[in-house]
């Protein structure tokens, strides 16, 4: 990143060595448009490395008590507390999210189709399908998956990707 900026600010100063004959470089002012450039790029660069952060330090808590179904989701930008009654939930399982890591696409052609990633689908009686820990690994999904579906005594639903 700093090897762009470097690239984008420093190199428009050099002067030019064109025909042989050396140039100075002109002290006009830079274009804006570099600066817009370069501060799109370091605020795209900047959002990817909070958002890995983000996913990387989130720790999860389920409590189960004898009317209540307790998940809480913790990260460093925010903090998700789910209550419901026991008698809501009726599946629960591991579930995509929709995100691949590793795939490629060009245009008019699929490509590698990469690794999707899981997180812990909870459905309610109305419906609903409550979303946690996405990117956990599949194995530790589905070990919760299995140890709540047997304390909640409730089944799996088939997925239709919604």
């Amino acid at each position: 990143m700093a090897i762009i900026t470097a690239a984008f600010v420093v190199l428009p100063r050099v002067g030019s060595t064109e025909g042989g004959v050396y140039t100075p470089p002109s002290n006009g002012p830079m274009p804006a448009g570099v600066f817009i450039a370069l501060g799109l790029l370091w605020l795209v660069s900047m959002g990817t490395v909070l958002f890995g952060i983000n996913m990387g330090l989130r720790r999860g808590l389920i409590e189960v008590t004898a009317d209540l179904l307790r998940i809480q989701q913790i990260s460093p930008f925010s903090n998700r507390l789910v209550e419901l009654p026991r008698g809501r939930v009726v599946a629960v399982q591991r579930g995509p999210t929709g995100l691949s890591i590793g795939a490629t696409r060009r245009a008019g052609r699929s490509g590698a189709a990469g690794r999707g990633v899981d997180e812990l689908h909870i459905y309610t009686d109305d419906g609903a399908r409550l979303r946690f820990y996405a990117g956990r690994q599949s194995g530790e999904l589905e070990l919760v998956a299995a140890h709540l579906r047997e304390v909640l005594a409730v089944g799996t639903r088939r997925y239709d990707g919604t």
